[in-house]
């Protein structure tokens, strides 16, 4: 079985029934190959595969709760040509590491406009891109604080009588930002500065 033209029949087929998955009898169906064979091919490729059971659904009289119906069976949400394109995958988490060892993201503080910009490390979470790994890395943020562009800062919002300060550990300015990119850093597109 081809992985390419698998996933071209479950994106059409995703597309035609307008749901979110593919379930993997009619996918047999359409590939005309037996379910077992299709389902032992989903089973030694799992890092190209994500599966789930699929469920019809009902909403209880009374309560108006909505409540697992029917299991329809495994379906197919989403083919990856290869496990490089798989986040869930080591091997996508490796190339992440990789690709972006010299990538940054920059936050901007928002309050009626941009005000200012700074970098903050990615704390470990339940983020499906595990950016905790290979995005904003507390030796990262350590590295570009070495180059002397950043510093801590102050941005605040609110009004007369009721304004805050949100204190931050790594402010950058449009300076910091230039030196940054001669450094060989890259990061996300910035909005520009409110006046």
């Amino acid at each position: 079985m081809d992985i390419k033209e698998i996933k071209k029949r479950v994106d059409l087929l995703k597309m035609a029934n307008n749901k979110k998955y593919c379930l993997i009898p009619e996918l047999a169906k359409e590939l005309k190959v037996s379910k077992t064979d299709l389902m032992q091919f989903v089973i030694d490729n799992p890092k190209l595969f994500h599966t789930d059971n699929q469920w019809t659904y009902k909403v209880m009289p009374r309560s108006q709760k909505v409540v697992q119906n029917k299991n329809l069976g495994l379906g197919i949400e989403q083919i990856y040509i290869s496990p490089e394109d798989n986040f869930r995958t080591e091997e996508w988490l490796q190339v992440q590491i990789t690709s972006k060892a010299k990538y940054i993201h920059i936050s901007e503080f928002d309050y009626y406009g941009v005000q200012g910009y700074y970098i903050s490390i990615d704390k470990e979470d339940y983020s499906k891109y595990k950016e905790w790994l290979w995005r904003n890395t507390e030796a990262k943020v350590k590295e570009i604080q070495s180059l002397g562009i950043t510093h801590k800062g102050t941005f605040y919002m609110g009004g007369y009588c009721d304004s805050s300060a949100h204190k931050v550990d790594y402010a950058i300015s449009l300076e910091g930002l230039e030196k940054l990119t001669e450094a060989g850093w890259s990061f996300n597109e910035l909005r520009p500065l409110s006046n």
